[in-house]
C-alpha cells in the first residue's frame, strides 16, 4: 500500500487499499498468464526429469 500511496496523490485509506488491492491482482494475473504460456521444451524437460525422479524414488524403495 505504500507504494501505490507514493505514487498517487490519494490520501484516503480505504481506497488506497482498493488501489493496492487492484495492483496485486493486476500482477497475479500477469503471472499466470505468463506461466501458462511455458515453451514446449520446458514442458518436456520437466517431463522428463520428472521421470527420472520417479524411477530412482521406485529403485530407493525396492533397495530400502
Amino acid at each position: 500500500m505504500r507504494a501505490v500511496s507514493e505514487q498517487t496523490a490519494t490520501v484516503d485509506s480505504v481506497r488506497l487499499a482498493v488501489l493496492a488491492a487492484l495492483n496485486i491482482a493486476d500482477e497475479y494475473h500477469l503471472l499466470k498468464r505468463r506461466l501458462a504460456t511455458t515453451p514446449p521444451e520446458v514442458r518436456q524437460r520437466t517431463s522428463k526429469l520428472e521421470s527420472a525422479l520417479d524411477e530412482v524414488l521406485q529403485d530407493g524403495r525396492r533397495t530400502g
